[in-house]
């Protein structure tokens, strides 16, 4: 995002743009692990600018593409939600 960021002069909105840039956040993740659910279908952020923040994020990491819906939670997200919710949960017992 940073790119698409060059000549705006604003503050404002220079901190509104970098509070959504999820990159702005992939730091302080590990150890957790970051689940990654994108629509190849999302119209509004496209899957490559997805991809792009998960090749920057720090392992341990998983991304799911999806097939179904657009922006936002779609049914196909529900299954990997689920694995991974299990995976978390299992994890946390002794």
């Amino acid at each position: 995002m940073e790119s698409q960021l060059v000549g705006i002069s604003d503050e404002t909105a220079l901190r509104f743009y970098r509070s959504i840039d999820p990159d702005t956040y992939l730091k302080p993740i590990p150890p957790r692990k970051l689940v990654m659910m994108h629509s190849v279908n999302d119209s509004i952020i496209p899957i490559g600018l997805a991809e792009n923040t998960f090749r920057k994020a720090k392992e341990p990491k998983k991304f799911y593409n999806v097939t179904t819906g657009s922006h936002g939670f779609s049914e196909g997200m529900r299954e990997p939600l689920e694995i991974e919710l299990k995976s978390c949960s299992s994890k946390a017992m002794p």
